[in-house]
């Protein structure tokens, strides 16, 4: 994983820079402020600049660009309204980065002074630190931003401080997701605009053992029919296969997927839970020494080598308003 620091520090109303920061490779602006007779304030920004590879892209594949924007925005309380609340200042980031499904070649987060408050009765300080939120095995890299930092509102009388974290995810198919918390909800986030398309990741296995179970749509309970079709399918291998199976001498993988409806975070836990359930049905037929390799894919499409489609399948064949994509049982012996 490669890091780089970006440093942006805005104070006040915008005028052309005067000077460039040095260290730090890409350049840094500083404009100068407008002074309020009390105070002033300012925006300082900090944000890696983050390369995650994993090795292996997609054959045939193409790096993919995509450049969305949010909006991360202070509410006050509105005087003699109780539970009442407006937003206050607010600042607007764009998020950069490059991906071809299986690597994160590049991902920035910028401020934009355009459309963002300014600031002179107040300080406004936040963070991105990029770390690796995917194992090196993953086939799909993921880099998650830790955001941190502190929003200031300086009065007559007093001065208030809260304190601002959260999550920004980026994945190497194209997702990313924002959270933003903070003390008091006073500083919160808008949603992302736009998206960008989503990119399988690519597995390059020979799948010489595997079986598709099939759920409801928006179920995660193993029907008694696919119960006993794994039970019927585990009985047909060679007995030397059963045995390393059952020895844990062979990994048995389960993939969990889910259909497109839904949000990326319910898709993924949903595909998770189909797959611990396949496990659990799984191990009662092979032991429980038996090794696993689970994981969850969510909506990803099943365009997997050695394996048929098993989207197609259901659509050609099934009602797809009854049945939902699968789990997938493999293994190489």
């Amino acid at each position: 994983m490669y890091l780089r620091r970006d440093e942006h520090h805005l104070q006040g109303y915008g005028v052309p820079p005067a000077a460039i920061a040095k260290g730090v490779e890409t350049a840094l602006k500083t404009y100068s402020a407008v002074r309020d007779f009390f105070s002033s304030g300012g925006l300082t920004v900090n944000s890696d600049i983050v390369r995650y590879t994993h090795g292996q892209s997609p054959p045939g594949s193409k790096v993919q660009k995509c450049t969305r924007w949010f909006r991360i925005a202070t509410y006050l309380d509105l005087p003699y309204l109780p539970n009442k609340r407006v937003r206050g200042d607010s600042f607007n980031f764009k998020l950069e980065y490059q991906y071809d499904g299986s690597n994160l070649l590049s991902v920035r987060i910028l401020p934009q002074e355009k459309g963002s408050s300014t600031l002179y009765k107040s300080k406004f300080d936040i963070t991105f630190a990029g770390k690796e939120l995917s194992l090196p095995e993953d086939r799909v890299a993921v880099i998650r931003y830790y955001i941190s930092g502190t929003w200031e509102k300086w009065g007559p009388i007093s001065s208030d401080r809260y304190k601002i974290e959260g999550e920004l995810d980026v994945g190497a198919d194209g997702s990313a997701r924002l959270n933003i918390r903070s003390d008091d909800n006073r500083v919160l986030a808008d949603p992302m605009t736009n998206s960008c398309p989503i990119t399988a990741p690519y597995v390059p296995v020979r799948k010489n053992y595997s079986l598709p179970i099939l759920f409801r749509f928006n179920k995660d309970d193993i029907s008694e029919t696919y119960a006993r079709q794994m039970d019927a399918w585990v009985a047909g291998w060679p007995r030397e296969t059963q045995e390393k199976v059952a020895s844990g001498d062979i990994t048995v993988h389960v993939e969990g997927f889910a259909s497109r409806p839904g949000t990326g975070l319910y898709n993924s836990n949903l595909s998770e839970r189909r797959a611990e359930n396949t496990k659990k049905i799984l191990r009662r037929s092979t032991g429980s020494n038996t090794k696993f390799d689970t994981r969850a894919y969510g909506a990803y499409r099943q365009n997997l080598p050695g394996l048929f489609d098993v989207t197609q399948w259901i659509k050609r064949f099934l009602d797809p308003n009854k049945y939902d994509q699968a789990a997938v049982i493999w293994f190489e012996a």
